[in-house]
């Protein structure tokens, strides 16, 4: 990926997740504790015995609802699942439900820091090799002991998360106490209440990458966490409402993830409702997510989109080191780690890889393995199998060198003694498309493109207007490899007009399409793009100092174009590069 007037793409990687760099975390498997016996020596008993508090008790207890004896109707659309718990047999009929359209399952692990289900592995574990996207429950008792004590708890007994594709983020059941438990609230105030929930999410995602997933009433949440908004911002909602209209969701949210419409379901459990498809379904658990750097006058920062939100953005100077004020830069991933290339305020390229885990390497300086070049102006990266290709443009010309698997790096090489002439190159892209690197060079207006085989051999630059049509002169362009296709991004009129097209497998082009309709009015200063699960991604820097975001699917269809939240950066963003992030 690219800033400023250099764009540049990464690699297509399944099941990862989209941030801008400003960058998020990755979430990773969590190390699995000991936990006790299910209910055996020195464990106190569940709510309601050995088999522990039923999802939902508290709920009917206090607000009523719910009738065991009846099923509520199915709501119209989304995906359908249910939920179960040792109040269910360990051997579940997962066939019949499957075949009946359900394809998700929350499976109660934990309870508290003193029960662990003694049916729960069976369950999951059955659930998820029937086919059902298969996820964990914590049921909480605030009193008891703290939040991470009880994240802990839930993690060593099941809870931890996987990015197999087929894993959902576990959740937290937060619901009406009894008076033993201290109340209602658990015998704590609305802050203290927030302070616990936090707290608890800390150590889940810590360990995990991923933010739980909150279970709870509107009128507990309410009452019991009050007017605090900010959890609600990084969190799902699952709620529970045994009616025909879900009705009103606590404070905070805006929208909710899945409905517990019914505890009377067919065959097992109770039963709910993801608000959404099975395809955004299937990106919860793979924990998809797109990364953004975006430049700024006071330094680099790095987010994350996780699950369609952003994270707050990391000065990544301060993980990997100063490099002063970054012009350009680029990113891509590399079988589980991003690798970052920033042109630093002292005219030389810097190479850093922020690693699965969330921690990064310092910067080191790529001129100092791959040759020294004067009058840097831009760079871009892309990822070929193992290694990573950085282009660069220097006093006029695209270079190119390579980042071997081993560490080890090529010297640079001047792209025109083979490609041919390009003219005054400004700015520079890249994408990698079935083992080949593709590049554009923006020349004086103009948007070429040369191809780089495996074997090192280098096509001769063509022109992309000549083949996707005239749009004017081009002051920016970004592009990425989707699938065996390379998507092309252009800003051309000093930025004011935007364009998309296509360069097809068989090498043929789409002519460009107008963005006015996508991304509105606006004039670019930056473009990124990125491919992330199999869509195509953008990202733009705009001259009113904002960061848009749009994603391009499969189909055709363009999202709306959302404004990326920049909490965490100073100064005003210049440049933008976008890349997936591995699982």
């Amino acid at each position: 990926m690219v800033r400023s007037k250099v764009l540049s793409a990464s690699v297509v990687v399944g099941a990862t997740v989209v941030s801008l760099v400003v960058t998020g975390a990755a979430p990773v498997m969590a190390a699995r504790g000991t936990v006790p016996p299910p209910n055996g020596p020195g464990a106190s008993p569940g709510a309601e015995g050995d088999r522990g508090a039923r999802m939902g008790d508290g709920i009917r207890r206090v607000e009523g609802g719910g009738d065991r004896s009846r099923s509520m109707r199915a709501p119209t659309g989304g995906v359908e699942g249910v939920d179960v718990s040792a109040w269910q047999p360990a051997a579940v009929d997962w066939k019949k439900l499957w075949d009946s359209g359900n394809r998700f399952a929350f499976v109660k692990a934990t309870e508290s820091d003193y029960w662990v289900s003694d049916r729960f592995r069976q369950q999951f574990t059955e659930a998820k090799a029937a086919g059902l996207i298969t996820g964990a429950y914590h049921y909480a008792v605030p009193s008891t002991s703290s939040g991470s004590d009880q994240a802990a708890f839930f993690l060593a007994g099941g809870g931890a998360w996987t990015g197999d594709g087929k894993t959902l983020p576990g959740a937290l059941d937060l619901e009406w106490g009894t008076p033993k438990q201290g109340g209602d609230c658990y015998g704590k105030s609305p802050a203290e209440m927030a302070a616990w929930v936090e707290e608890f999410n800390r150590t889940y995602k810590a360990a995990t990458g991923r933010d739980v997933i909150l279970y709870t009433s509107t009128a507990w949440w309410n009452q019991c966490v009050g007017l605090d908004a900010d959890i609600a911002a990084t969190h799902h909602l699952w709620i529970p409402r045994y009616a025909s209209e879900i009705g009103a969701l606590p404070n905070g949210w805006t929208r909710h993830a899945f409905w517990q419409y019914t505890d009377g379901g067919e065959t097992v459990g109770d039963h709910n409702n993801f608000n959404g498809t099975e395809s955004d379904l299937r990106a919860m658990a793979s924990g998809d997510a797109t990364m953004a750097l975006v430049d700024t006058d006071s330094g680099l920062y790095q987010g994350a989109r996780l699950e369609g939100r952003w994270t707050d953005f990391v000065d990544v100077q301060s993980e990997a080191g100063s490099i002063g004020d970054v012009r350009s830069v680029g990113a891509s991933v590399v079988g589980r780690d991003t690798h970052v290339v920033a042109l630093g305020g002292d005219g030389r390229l810097h190479h850093a890889v922020r690693r699965a885990d969330g921690t990064w390497t310092r910067f080191g300086d790529v001129n100092g393995q791959a040759g020294k070049l004067t009058g840097l102006g831009a760079v871009s990266v892309a990822s070929v199998g193992a290694e990573l290709h950085v282009v660069a443009a220097a006093q006029g010309k695209p270079y190119h060198c390579v980042r071997r698997a081993d560490g080890t790096w090529t010297v640079f090489g001047d792209v025109t003694g083979e490609a041919g002439r390009a003219g005054d190159v400004s700015s520079v892209a890249t994408a990698a498309t079935g083992g080949r690197l593709h590049v554009t060079a923006l020349a004086k207006g103009k948007t070429l493109h040369t191809i780089r085989a495996a074997d090192g051999h280098w096509d001769r630059w063509g022109d992309v207007a000549g083949q996707a049509g005239s749009r004017g002169d081009v002051a920016s362009a970004t592009m990425t490899g989707v699938g065996e296709d390379v998507h092309v991004t252009v800003a051309t009129d000093g930025g004011r007009r935007q364009y998309h097209t296509v360069r097809r497998a068989d090498g043929t082009w789409q002519r460009y399409g107008d963005l006015g309709d996508v991304l509105g009015t606006l004039t670019a200063r930056s473009v990124g793009a990125a491919s992330v699960d199999g869509e195509f991604q953008l990202a733009v820097v705009t001259g009113d100092k904002r960061v848009l975001h749009t994603i391009r699917s499969t189909s055709g269809h363009w999202s709306a174009t959302k404004p990326v939240g920049l909490a965490g950066t100073k100064g005003t963003p210049h440049g933008v590069a976008v890349a997936g992030m591995p699982e």
